[in-house]
């Protein structure tokens, strides 16, 4: 058994070391196979036809865009701004997702307007938990199905007909939000506890011998 582990370690050592770029080189391929390049400042996904002679961004970070190129990463111009590091966007309020034609499609506390020309408010009585579609405010409802539904509430769970959240019946509580089971008490998470340890005790003492 030690045998074993020990020959697996060696592979994972020599599979590193024969796989690591050399020092100030990284992986700029997009692909399968490995080539080691100068690194792109802030991209964070090289393009499938990348290579160690002529590396090609395809996605950055750091609020960046590739160049038109791809042979680097620059800010988007004032007025614009980019969530995928890949295009910019004429930034709108409280957009959170662009799709391919700039339009919003996602809000932060907000939904898009039906052009996806900015985010609105849900109206009075309503709220939204997806940023995509509003619907009628249920209490203690953490998370909505596309029907309007209660999907997750706040400790609590969902009706049968999930119009309402309710409170788990006495003995039980819930975890997820969406179901109850039998409430946990100090002396089982201690027996669970110690059962843990003896299994990883075991599977020590069985590894050493």
């Amino acid at each position: 058994m030690k045998f074993i582990i020990y020959f697996l370690t060696f592979l994972s050592i020599i599979s590193l070391i024969y796989s690591a770029c050399s020092e100030g080189k990284v992986n700029v391929s997009g692909g399968s196979t490995e080539e080691c390049g100068t690194a792109i400042t802030d991209c964070k996904t090289y393009d499938s036809t990348s290579t160690a002679a002529a590396p090609l961004c395809a996605v950055c970070e750091n609020s960046k865009v590739p160049n038109s190129g791809k042979t680097a990463c620059e800010e988007c111009a004032s007025g614009k701004e980019t969530k995928d590091g890949k295009t910019c966007h004429t930034k709108i309020a409280d957009c959170a997702e662009y799709d391919e034609n700039s339009k919003c499609v996602t809000c932060t506390g907000k939904i898009p307007k039906n052009d996806g020309s900015a985010c609105e408010a849900c109206a009075d009585g309503k709220e939204t938990t997806d940023g995509k579609v509003c619907y009628t405010k249920i209490t203690d409802c953490k998370e909505y199905e596309s029907e309007g539904k209660c999907a997750t509430c706040n400790g609590k769970v969902p009706k049968s007909d999930k119009s309402a959240c309710e409170a788990c019946p006495e003995g039980k509580e819930t975890k997820d939000g969406k179901t109850c089971v039998d409430k946990t008490t100090e002396g089982d998470k201690t027996a669970s506890s110690f059962v843990k340890m003896s299994i990883f005790a075991m599977a020590c003492l069985f590894v050493l011998f």
